[in-house]
């Protein structure tokens, strides 16, 4: 029954190299975690501990393999009583592997992360229908407009699925007294269960 599953899930979730299951009102805690088993991800041990005010478990944790971007950290959020799903997010950024001031990337890196978004944002798209899509929103993007892609994609399902997906890819760095801007590269996606109150 397991293998089934597992089937079950890579035909219907597969999305540029990575799975991701979009469905989380009709995904248990274990179907998502035999799927992160099939990916060959690593269960992974955070040291912060997550607190919550809203019933939520401390999340599961896994991490994903990439090439030429920085590797997938997917973090399953489930309600401690009962595993309901209340939100995944899946995070492609440098700074869960590099905590080092001015860590800029090369312009490879920053093209391949633009494109992963863009395909991210396709994929869904063809799932969920066109986004609501703001652009330079933050304060880098005002610091340095013409070397910073910003973006944030927003989809609201019929079944009370969330998905919120945005990046910012910017080699910007200043430092000024107290105040540090870093370079940020970064991609989030998070599919939210809307059931959960």
């Amino acid at each position: 029954m397991k293998y089934i599953f597992v089937l079950f899930f890579l035909s219907i979730s597969f999305s540029f190299g990575q799975n991701i299951n979009y469905e989380i009102n009709k995904t248990t805690l274990k179907e998502y975690l035999l799927l992160e088993e099939s990916t060959g991800s690593e269960l992974f041990y955070s040291n912060s501990r997550y607190y919550s005010s809203n019933g939520d478990a401390q999340p599961m944790e896994y991490l994903r393999k990439e090439t030429l971007i920085p590797n997938l950290k997917v973090y399953y959020f489930f309600k401690e009583k009962d595993s309901v799903m209340s939100y995944v997010l899946y995070e492609w950024d440098v700074s869960n592997f590099e905590d080092d001031d001015n860590n800029k990337q090369s312009e490879k890196v920053q093209k391949a992360l633009i494109q992963k978004y863009q395909d991210l944002k396709q994929d869904i798209s063809n799932k969920f229908g066109e986004p609501v899509v703001k652009k330079n929103y933050s304060n880098i993007s005002r610091l340095d407009p013409e070397n910073v892609f910003e973006e944030n994609s927003k989809w609201n399902s019929n079944e009370n699925i969330e998905i919120e997906l945005y990046s910012t890819v910017s080699n910007f760095f200043k430092k000024e007294g107290f105040l540090t801007v870093n370079p940020v590269h970064r991609i989030r996606l998070y599919i939210r269960n809307l059931n959960i109150k």
